[in-house]
């Protein structure tokens, strides 16, 4: 019979499930808990070693309404930064080109003239889903 190294002692896997259960058995989590947990959400990776175990193990357990609170209020934090950062990207590129269409002899009268025809294909693009939306609630309704 082979001895498997890596396996638990008696005392050992009794430890282990006692800290398990406690882990599924409490309340709220705590602030170093929920921290690990958002560091691995964010990152994808698990930033110490020691934290590999607990992370299946605290994803599956129950939460609070503050503990759900506090993640979708991170959750809700790193899309607004992700937001912030692609408007700033996209202000810049709008502002460059501007200047670039400036340089090669753009007017303000192209400008506006290039707005009035954007705007209004917009509005007939909008008006076109709209009523695609419509007819497909319709058809919906009368099936």
């Amino acid at each position: 019979m082979t001895k498997n190294l890596k396996a638990l002692t008696k005392a050992q896997l009794t430890e282990e499930v006692a800290a398990i259960k406690e882990l599924l058995s409490k309340g709220s989590a705590t602030p170093e808990e929920l921290k690990i947990y958002l560091d691995y959400i964010s990152t994808g990776e698990v930033q110490v070693e020691e934290h590999e175990g607990f992370i299946p193990v605290f994803a599956n357990s129950s939460a609070t309404i503050a503990d759900a609170t506090i993640l979708a209020r991170f959750a809700f934090s790193q899309i607004l930064g992700e937001f912030e950062q692609q408007l700033t990207r996209t202000m810049r590129t709008v502002h460059v080109l501007e200047e670039v269409a400036i340089k090669l002899g753009a007017t303000q009268e192209m400008f506006d003239e290039v707005a009035e025809a954007h705007d209004k294909k917009v509005a007939e693009l909008t008006k076109a889903q709209a009523e695609e939306i419509i007819k497909q609630q319709s058809e919906t309704a009368g099936a």
